[in-house]
């Protein structure tokens, strides 16, 4: 609980934590609905091949989603092709990290000071990006790279889960429900588990010079079922408080539909910068907690 009241503070100790990440996740919803909206379409259109004419469900979308992944991944075969496709891949994390790197660099900067009650550094922004821009880059790169991957394994891994569900042979179904069930927890604690050592590693940049991965790692691995059951609790938290928004914005009709939008937003906007915060405070504490535990055991 103290945690979480030392966020808290922190947050409204630095305003610019709210501001920036405000704008971030303002550009990322009208971004991610325009992309959304043409994925739609197009699902839209391959769904019309049937010739029933009836809209698809859920899992018919999403079956279409696969099998477009896995029409890509067959093109893929083509060595020039994978070669220049492995290359985009590449100039693309490098750019895009790069460009993260200029606000986050220096937004994580302000969280760190912010926690530190008896400092206080106005332009701990400005001199976030000075600073670990290079640093926070790297882990950029590497962030991007393992969430593309990841992405593209998890559309491979779902293929037989889906086809056993679409099955029409009696039997085939209950074979599908469990399969789901099993790949999906598999999927879901392999994404927990690497998206909490990447989280630790963005504090462990401010915290030591050099590793900062390695220290991440070692600071997560002796704490990991407590840092997962936090990081659970949270992730329910976000998802059932935007489930409930997300029916809410759904059953206003236009002009108070706006509203709910920015509602949505606000919401956002104030649990990433809660969320963010309270790693880096847990990082801290965790961080501080090794290290009197290892001058306990050389005095």
């Amino acid at each position: 609980m103290k945690l979480v009241v030392r966020s808290i503070l922190a947050i409204f100790r630095r305003p610019v934590i709210i501001l920036f990440l405000g704008v971030i996740i303002g550009l990322f919803a009208v971004f991610s609905s325009t992309i959304v909206a043409q994925v739609n379409a197009f699902l839209a259109t391959a769904g019309q091949i049937g010739t029933d004419g009836t809209a698809m469900t859920l899992l018919d979308s999403f079956l279409v989603y696969v099998l477009i992944m896995i029409s890509l991944l067959d093109f893929l075969k083509d060595p020039m092709t994978l070669g220049l496709t492995i290359g985009g891949v590449l100039l693309f994390s490098i750019v895009f990290g790069a460009i993260l790197s200029l606000g986050f660099s220096g937004y994580f900067n302000a969280v760190y000071f912010a926690l530190d009650k008896k400092k206080s550094n106005k332009h701990s922004f400005v001199q976030g990006i000075n600073k670990y821009f290079l640093r926070i880059w790297k882990i950029n790169v590497i962030f991007i790279l393992l969430t593309i991957c990841t992405f593209v394994v998890a559309s491979v891994a779902v293929v037989p889960a889906v086809t056993f569900l679409k099955a029409e042979v009696q039997g085939y179904f209950v074979w599908g429900v469990i399969l789901t069930i099993v790949t999906t927890l598999v999927l879901f604690f392999t994404t927990l588990y690497y998206v909490i050592y990447v989280s630790f590693s963005y504090p462990a940049v401010y915290a030591v010079d050099e590793k900062p991965f390695q220290y991440a790692k070692k600071l997560v691995d002796g704490n990991f079922l407590g840092i997962l059951l936090r990081i659970v609790f949270i992730g329910i938290f976000f998802f059932l408080c935007n489930f409930l928004l997300s029916q809410l914005v759904e059953s206003l009709k236009d002009p108070y539909a706006i509203g709910g939008t920015v509602l949505q937003w606000i919401f956002n906007t104030l649990f990433f910068a809660f969320a963010t915060t309270y790693v880096f405070a847990l990082f801290r504490f965790l961080d501080k907690r090794n290290q009197n535990k290892r001058v306990q055991e050389t005095s």
